[in-house]
């Protein structure tokens, strides 16, 4: 009996669709905003001018807050689904606008010397008080909200998940039918690349060498079919496979059990001591 990722499981990121959300859709804004006289600079000399600024500011605001999103999803370090790919979202433009703002702020004072433009419009680079820093807020609502809508729109379509990095498969049924999906999925991989389950609310993780997959049910359930494969339940909401162990730290009060694919799962005080001697002759093993 295996234990690997079938090969009809993997996923293919979709490349068109990244590059609409990192690129065509921070230009169309720069289009609308430029086409319609919107800046710091107001009243734009000609509208060429005003385009051509948000042109080149648009995308670096984009590809900044893109960026610390997929940072926050990695410290995370885990898939990001439902409110808290909301809330990620929300944090990311916020934190963005806010970090980005003096770069747009001397890059706007440079556009307004090379076209001869007033430099008493361009904002000052950092708040000036409590009053000015709401405003600037009030101010990025707008975006925050476009940000957040293009985020869960790319990501839904997206086939790898690139945002929320849910590169799973959904297998979702009731009752017995999700313990025969996640059976096939067992009987399915090869020996060894099993690595780890957890609990996701209603549903199951399972991980391996070539992703993961997802699978409504109770942990209870996945735990029965999971005895014949060689591994231990850490925690309440975790089962780790003993080939995959790779070190144990903490004391008594929080332990995180290292996996070999750099993830890391937590370790009850239940399950320490049995965890401690997989980590032994995990070791032990790979000294012969």
């Amino acid at each position: 009996m295996g234990y690997g990722v079938a090969g009809q499981l993997r996923k293919v990121p979709d490349l068109h669709l990244k590059i609409t959300f990192l690129l065509l859709v921070p230009l169309c804004m720069a289009l609308i905003l430029g086409w319609n006289g919107v800046g710091m600079l107001k009243p734009w000399p000609a509208r060429s001018v005003g385009l051509l600024y948000w042109t080149l500011m648009t995308p670096g605001i984009w590809l900044f807050t893109y960026a610390i999103q997929v940072a926050g999803r990695r410290i995370i370090d885990a898939p990001v689904t439902g409110r808290r790919f909301v809330l990620l979202s929300v944090a990311s433009a916020v934190i963005s606008l806010n970090l980005y703002r003096p770069i747009n702020s001397y890059f706007a004072f440079a556009f307004a010397r090379l076209f001869d433009l007033s430099i008493e419009r361009v904002a000052p680079p950092f708040p000036t008080g409590l009053g000015n820093f709401i405003d600037w807020q009030l101010a990025y609502l707008a975006f925050v909200a476009l940000w957040v809508l293009a985020t869960l729109v790319a990501d839904r379509l997206s086939s790898d998940r690139f945002l929320s990095g849910e590169r799973a498969v959904e297998m979702q049924a009731g009752g017995s039918r999700a313990a025969t999906s996640l059976r096939k999925y067992l009987d399915g991989l090869q020996e060894g690349a099993l690595i780890s389950a957890s609990a996701e609310d209603h549903y199951v993780r399972v991980h391996s060498l070539n992703g993961n997959a997802r699978f409504h049910g109770r942990f209870a359930q996945a735990l029965e079919l999971l005895e014949r494969c060689d591994g231990m339940r850490v925690h309440r909401s975790h089962w780790a496979a003993r080939s995959h162990i790779r070190g144990l730290e903490g004391g008594s009060g929080r332990s995180s059990l290292h996996l070999s694919d750099g993830r890391r799962l937590p370790v009850s005080a239940a399950y320490r001591d049995a965890v401690l001697l997989a980590v032994a002759s995990t070791e032990t093993a790979a000294q012969k």
